[in-house]
C-alpha cells in the first residue's frame, strides 16, 4: 500500500457524529416506538428460546431482536450500556470474581472500580436529553479506544498515514448541533448523508448495505481454536493464580458456545483468549 500512497483518507466517526449504527436506529425507535417495536421489545421470552448467533441471517436477526428486547426495558444510560457490550451486565457479573467489581484499582490518583468506570463513560447521558447524547458517548467510548486505535496502528505499521476529515473540529461542532431528525428516523440510518450524496453515487454503491468487519469467531473457536480456547478455561491453576474470573461460569459459557444457542458467545470467548494469551506472556 505504501509503494502507492502515503496518505489515505477514512470515513471513521461518520457513524458516531451521523447515527450510522443499527444501535441508534433502535434507540430512535425505542424512543418514538410503533406497534412493532413494542411487539418485539414485549416478546423477549420467545426470542431466547429461538437459537441465535453471528453465523447467518436468521440466527443474527435473532440475536439481534433479543438484544432489542433486553433494551427496550431498561432506562436510556443501562440501554446503552446493554447494547455497546457483547454480555448483559448480569453475565458479565458472573463471570468475573464478584470482589473485582468493587475493589478500587489504583492506576490514577483518584483509583476506579467498574461502577465508577461506567458512571464516568454513561455520564453524557440524560433523563430528557436528545438521541445526540447517545453518539457523544459513542464519540467518547467507542472511537478513541476501538475505531481510531485500529486503523492507525494498521496503518502505521505498513508506513502509511491516514486521516480522518469528518473528524475536523468545525464538521464535529456542526454534526452536533444538528437535530437528531436530520441523523436517523424509522427507516434510514446517517439521513444528512445519505441524502447529500444520492445524486452523486452510483446506484449500486448508495444501495449496497452496510457491512460491518466481521470475523468469523463462532467457526474459529468450533474449530482451530477450540483446543487453545478449552486449555485456557481448564487452566485451573492459572486462572486460580490470577483471582479474576469465576471457573463455574467459565465452565457454563464454553457449554453455550458450543450449543445450537451461542448467541454472542463467541465474543467473550475471544476476549478472554485474547486477555490470557497477553497476561500469560507479560506476567508470567
Amino acid at each position: 500500500m505504501k509503494e502507492h500512497v502515503t496518505v489515505a483518507l477514512s470515513g471513521d466517526g461518520g457513524d458516531e457524529l451521523f447515527a450510522g449504527y443499527n444501535k441508534h436506529q433502535a434507540e430512535f425507535l425505542i424512543r418514538n416506538p410503533r406497534l412493532k417495536e413494542h411487539a418485539v421489545g414485549k416478546l423477549g421470552p420467545l426470542w431466547d428460546l429461538i437459537p441465535s448467533s453471528r453465523s447467518g441471517a436468521i440466527p443474527n436477526l435473532t440475536r439481534q431482536l433479543q438484544k432489542f428486547s433486553d433494551g427496550y426495558k431498561l432506562n436510556k444510560r443501562d440501554r446503552y450500556w446493554r447494547w455497546a457490550g457483547f454480555m448483559t451486565e448480569e453475565k458479565a457479573n458472573y463471570l468475573m470474581k464478584e470482589e473485582m467489581l468493587f475493589r478500587e484499582h489504583r492506576l490514577s490518583d483518584q483509583g476506579f472500580s467498574y461502577k465508577k468506570r461506567k458512571d464516568y463513560l454513561l455520564n453524557t447521558i440524560s433523563k430528557t436529553g436528545s438521541l445526540n447524547e447517545v453518539l457523544l458517548t459513542d464519540m467518547r467510548l467507542v472511537l478513541p479506544n476501538d475505531m481510531l486505535f485500529k486503523v492507525d496502528y494498521g496503518s502505521m505499521m505498513n508506513g502509511l498515514e491516514v486521516r480522518t476529515p469528518l473528524l475536523d473540529h468545525h464538521i464535529v461542532n456542526f454534526a452536533f448541533r444538528l437535530p437528531i431528525m436530520f441523523k436517523v428516523n424509522h427507516d434510514q440510518k446517517k439521513k444528512i448523508l445519505q441524502d447529500a450524496f444520492r445524486d452523486i453515487l452510483p446506484p449500486d454503491v448508495f444501495n449496497r448495505p452496510k457491512k460491518g468487519f466481521e470475523v468469523p469467531l463462532l467457526e474459529w473457536f468450533k474449530g482451530e481454536f477450540k483446543g487453545q480456547l478449552l486449555d485456557l478455561v481448564n487452566d485451573r491453576e492459572l486462572i486460580e493464580h490470577q483471582g479474576l474470573f469465576n471457573p463455574s461460569a467459565l465452565q457454563d459459557y464454553t457449554k453455550v458456545l458450543y450449543s445450537n444457542n451461542p448467541g454472542d458467545a463467541a465474543s467473550w470467548a475471544w476476549s478472554f483468549t485474547v486477555f490470557q494469551t497477553w497476561y500469560k506472556r507479560h506476567f508470567l
